[in-house]
């Protein structure tokens, strides 16, 4: 280093043909050295002996943004990939991506080695103004699949054991609580983009992120899409979560939504109930059901009346709804008629009784 500051403080006292050849070779290392920051950055070689980029484990995040403060212009630049169709291996696609979506576009290994530079790299080009200002520094740049970092983020990084994949999910939630903190995650996200169905769609039995989405935003749990699709109609075609999804529901909705949303009707009038039924069997889901109404009965009590009246006369609310409740407390409308007339018979003696003290009063003022 000592030589090389010597050479370039006596580049004009060395003869022309010197002088230029440092500047092609200055030249070179600088385009050189930007290429190889690039390359690291984009590589999501699956080849553990051709691997050339970020490794968590032994790269850290200063390091990396001190290379990126050096050449800015390499958040910007495209690298590209090719796409084989699994119906077709031989067609193949070309597709470009930006350092912030390599790092998150591979979903073995590679991923959990280099997702959590993704804030980092936002950051700064939210810093440069390398990308558009609704894109958040890259963040909801979409691929050729039409997905965005963020959404790779909450759909997890999949492949491997069921270590891994808990590793994984771990992994992505605190890369979420970061964006979060950071304002690049935001609440309208959640809605906006689905989150909450993304966030369980690998089949296995870890649902922090899904907890942490739902914590943040509880109105997103009942929320239908434009298909008018509740979570817990995606949640129907695993059990796990078809369990965790309905239990987020009694526990945070106990009065009324919780149960009704069981029977919530899409836009072809499909339930997820009934769709859980289908895929599960009715035993296994009315068991799962009925388990996590008695645990969450001892804390919370759950308005039967309430629900069965909203069910009747809701139209997005199946009538299977009413006649699950009814099986369930066969009472219920007795209990309510009972109600009824209590509340009846309360209001005429009030009435009585004001009656009677009405003529009280007037009979005084008369003797006044």
């Amino acid at each position: 280093m000592e030589l090389i500051s010597v050479v370039l403080e006596n580049k004009k006292k060395v003869p022309k043909q010197t002088r230029n050849k440092i500047d092609k070779l200055v030249e070179k290392f600088l385009q050189d050295l930007e290429d190889d920051i690039h390359e690291m950055l984009c590589c999501n070689n699956d080849d553990p002996d051709d691997y050339c980029g970020l490794d968590s484990s032994r790269d850290t995040v200063a390091e990396v943004e001190t290379a990126i403060r050096l050449f800015p212009d390499v958040l910007s630049r495209n690298s590209q990939r090719n796409f084989y169709d699994n119906d077709d291996p031989v067609e193949r696609v070309v597709y470009y991506l930006h350092p912030i979506q390599c790092l998150s576009s591979n979903l073995l290994r590679i991923s959990l080695m280099t997702c959590s530079f993704i804030p980092v790299l936002a950051r700064l080009a939210i810093e440069f103004g390398t990308f558009e200002r609704h894109l958040r520094g890259g963040l909801l740049n979409q691929n050729f699949k039409w997905v965005t970092v963020l959404e790779d983020l909450v759909y997890g990084m999949g492949g491997g054991s069921q270590e891994h994949k808990k590793l994984a999910d771990n992994t992505c939630l605190e890369l979420m609580k970061e964006l979060k903190e950071s304002g690049l995650l935001v609440k309208e996200d959640i809605l906006r983009y689905e989150l909450l169905r993304k966030s369980f769609v690998q089949d296995y039995s870890h649902f922090a992120k899904f907890r942490f989405l739902v914590e943040w935003d509880l109105a997103a749990l009942m929320q239908p899409n434009h298909h008018k699709h509740v979570i817990l109609h995606f949640a129907a075609t695993s059990i796990q979560a078809f369990r965790v999804v309905f239990e987020a529901g009694i526990r945070y909705f106990p009065k009324k939504k919780g149960i009704s949303i069981l029977f919530s009707k899409d836009e072809d009038d499909d339930t997820p109930f009934q769709d859980a039924c289908n895929n599960h069997g009715r035993e296994k889901v009315v068991k799962i059901i009925e388990d996590t109404l008695t645990y969450y009965h001892s804390d919370t009590p759950l308005n039967i009346a309430d629900t069965l009246l909203s069910a009747a006369v809701d139209d997005d609310i199946h009538l299977d709804c009413v006649y699950f409740l009814l099986r369930r407390q066969p009472d219920v409308l007795q209990k309510m008629l009972s109600a009824k007339a209590e509340t009846a018979k309360a209001t005429a003696t009030a009435d009585g009784d004001e009656d009677n003290n009405s003529k009280v009063i007037r009979k005084r003022k008369r003797k006044s």
